[in-house]
């Protein structure tokens, strides 16, 4: 796995959650600290505790079963703090006003 990828899966898991990417969203660049390549994301959010939603997540994907997690998609918008670190934010979505 891509390791800025792994990164926003580490992050979410330090708040209890599953994050599952979707795809890029831009604002590209590369970290001259870690090397990494980064950008904005949009996936899912998932608390790690709902193991049954999880699953039918997993199973689901790609069906027209697919639209019922809407409230879990969510957008990852990474910035560089004032050390030059990489820090991100889960960023809830409005998929209804699409």
């Amino acid at each position: 796995m891509d390791e800025f990828i792994q990164f926003v899966v580490n992050e979410a898991k330090k708040l209890n959650k599953q994050f599952f990417l979707d795809s890029g969203e831009g604002r590209d660049y590369e970290d001259p600290k870690t090397g990494w390549y980064i950008e904005d994301l949009s996936g899912w959010l998932f608390d790690l505790n709902d193991e049954d939603t999880i699953k039918r997540f997993i199973i689901t994907q790609g069906s027209v079963y697919f639209e019922g997690y809407k409230e879990n998609y969510i957008f990852v918008k990474w910035d560089i703090n004032e050390l030059g670190n990489i820090e991100i934010q889960f960023i809830t979505s409005d998929l209804d006003k699409f």
